[in-house]
Parts: C-alpha cells; structure tokens; sequence
C-alpha cells in the first residue's frame, strides 16, 4: 500500500492542478478598434488618412487594453466588406467615415446589431443610431460660402439686382449636399447658381469644369458670371488656373468674388495672388484635415467605456485678405 502511495499523491496533485488551470480565470482580451475611412483621392483625404494613423498610434498609447487598426478602402462596396470582416472578427467599436452614407447604411446597421459601438465620423449615415457622429459642420462650411457673396453684394443684393455664379461641388455624399443646404438656406434670394459641377474634390475637374465653361458659352453669358463658390480648395485651384490661362474674347473683369473651403497653406496663399493678378476676393473657410483626432478619440472613448456626446461639429477659421498673412504664418508657411 505504501508503494502507491506516491503515485496516488502524484495522481492527486495533476488533477489538482487541472482544476486550479481550468477554474483560473483567463486573461482578458483585448478590445477591438478600429478606424475605417476612403482611401486617399486628393489631397485633404491623404492628409486626413495620415492624421488618422498618427493619432490612432499617439493616443492609443493611453490605452494599452484596446488594440487599434486603421482600414482604407476606394469605394463603397470595399468599405462595406470591411465592416463585414469586422463584424465576424467580433470587434468593440467601429469609427466609420462613409464614402456615401447612403450607400453605408446597411452596413452600419449590420455593425450595430451585431453590438459593436459604431460611431460615424462626417458623413453621416441616415436612419441609423449610432454611439456618435463627428461631424464636420458641413452645413456652416455652406452658410459661410454664402454669406460671403451676400456681404459683398450687398448693395446690389438690397437694390434687387440678380447676382449669378457657378458652383463648384466636391462629391454626392452628405458632406457636399449638407454644403449645398447651408448655401441655398443662406444665400440672397436674388443669387442665382447658373450652372454646378461635381469634381470629386480634384484640381483637374475644377481646371476642366472651367475651361469648358469659358470655351462653350457666349462672351455675354460669361461676362454676366458674378462670382464663384467652391466647397474644397483644389477644385477651386483649378479653376482658377482655367482663368489664368483665359485668352478668349470675354472679359472676366465682373468676376468678383470666389469664396471657398481650404485646408493648406498653398490655398490660403490664393488669397493674395487672386487679387493681386485678378483683383478677385478670395475669402476662406479653413478646416484643418487633423480634424480627424476627433473622430480617432471618440472612437477610444467609446470603446473604453467612457460617455461621449451624441454628437460633434467641428468649425472652421475665416481667413481673408485681411489676416492671411498672419495665418500663413501660425502655420509655419
């Protein structure tokens, strides 16, 4: 008998120890995030994307329990396979921002039924309740471009005179249409967009959208052009260097006025060859693409379990011909 005593001993004490092992609580896992935005197809996006990866790796520094990935994709149909992708992979929180937010909304709603915390980050998605949406304030971006052309034609506005411009859009998703309510809500009765284009955010359909228009219309029709909004600053480069270029029959000495959105200080220098070369005012909305920290922290705090606000519109700074020097140089430039 006391020969099986060790063995028994021995027997007793693996069976113990399997049971501490098993009954020893696992090791929590860590929580999922993840940032999902377009890939880069201008110059604020790419600036945006890198603004995104910088704060993803410098604020997550200060969450050591959530593990944080960026994705990228070109179009919608990308971008839904990736939340589906992370829907399987069971993620904590999804920080989206839309290619459309129409396009999205299944998706998004998919995320949500499946738990996770979605927060939606500028272009909104409609008919979803996400934790939180971001939002650039894309209405007041609109609201600006059209006060704007109301303080300067003031006092044609107010003697009843008609005040025609073109309109140069980014894209159809909500942070162009929610640009166009701000302009058409605020805007003089009496301003009428002649003609409107979507370029997709890019100098080169801002460039050809212009040189068409001086090419396929009558010397009166663009002699009669008052002035030109635009929702994004490369759109608005190109355009402008169409009128540079210009060596038609009209005159575009009534073309007065070019409000637009910037984000980099090579626009914000627009400011002061327009008028100097074109004796064109070129008031801008400012808004900064490292927006995107925003969007990057609520995503952080929703998925450590913090309380955020429903929602959150990021501003923009007026820059004019009056403090665009001194802008330029808070910006290093």
């Amino acid at each position: 008998m006391r020969k099986l005593f060790p063995v028994i001993s021995m027997f007793v004490f693996v069976l113990m120890a399997a049971a501490l092992f098993v009954a020893a609580p696992a090791e929590a896992a860590a929580k999922q995030y993840a940032f999902v935005m377009p890939n880069a197809t201008h110059g604020f996006m790419a600036a945006a994307i890198q603004s995104a990866r910088d704060s993803l790796e410098r604020l997550g520094v200060n969450y050591p329990d959530i593990e944080h990935r960026l994705l990228t994709a070109a179009d919608s149909s990308e971008m839904s396979n990736q939340v589906a992708t992370l829907i399987n992979e069971r993620v904590d929180t999804i920080v989206i921002w839309p290619h459309n937010g129409d396009d999205m909304r299944s998706a998004a709603q998919d995320a949500i039924d499946a738990g996770i915390k979605l927060v939606v980050f500028d272009r909104q998605i409609p008919d979803i309740d996400p934790i939180s949406v971001v939002d650039m304030d894309n209405f007041a971006y609109g609201a600006f471009l059209a006060r704007a052309l109301n303080d300067y034609f003031k006092d044609r506005l107010d003697a009843g005179e008609k005040i025609q411009i073109l309109e140069i859009r980014g894209d159809n998703s909500t942070a162009s249409t929610h640009r166009v309510d701000g302009v058409m809500e605020t805007k003089h009765e009496n301003i009428e967009v002649v003609q409107s284009v979507v370029t997709e955010w890019q100098r080169a359909r801002g460039l050809e959208f212009m040189e068409s228009f001086l090419t396929n219309n009558s010397v009166e029709d663009i002699e009669a052009i008052d002035a030109i909004i635009s929702f994004d600053g490369e759109p608005t480069a190109g355009a402008y260097d169409a009128i540079l270029n210009y060596n038609g029959p009209a005159s575009l000495e009534n073309l007065k006025i070019f409000p637009s959105l910037c984000s980099f200080a090579d626009q914000v220098r627009l400011i002061g060859e327009m008028y100097d070369r074109s004796n064109i005012l070129h008031p801008l909305g400012f808004v900064n693409p490292g927006c995107t920290v925003y969007g990057v922290q609520v995503g952080f705090d929703v998925a450590s379990g913090k309380e955020v606000p429903k929602e959150v519109k990021i501003g923009y700074i007026e820059v004019n011909n009056s403090n665009y020097l001194d802008f330029l140089a808070i910006l290093g430039d």
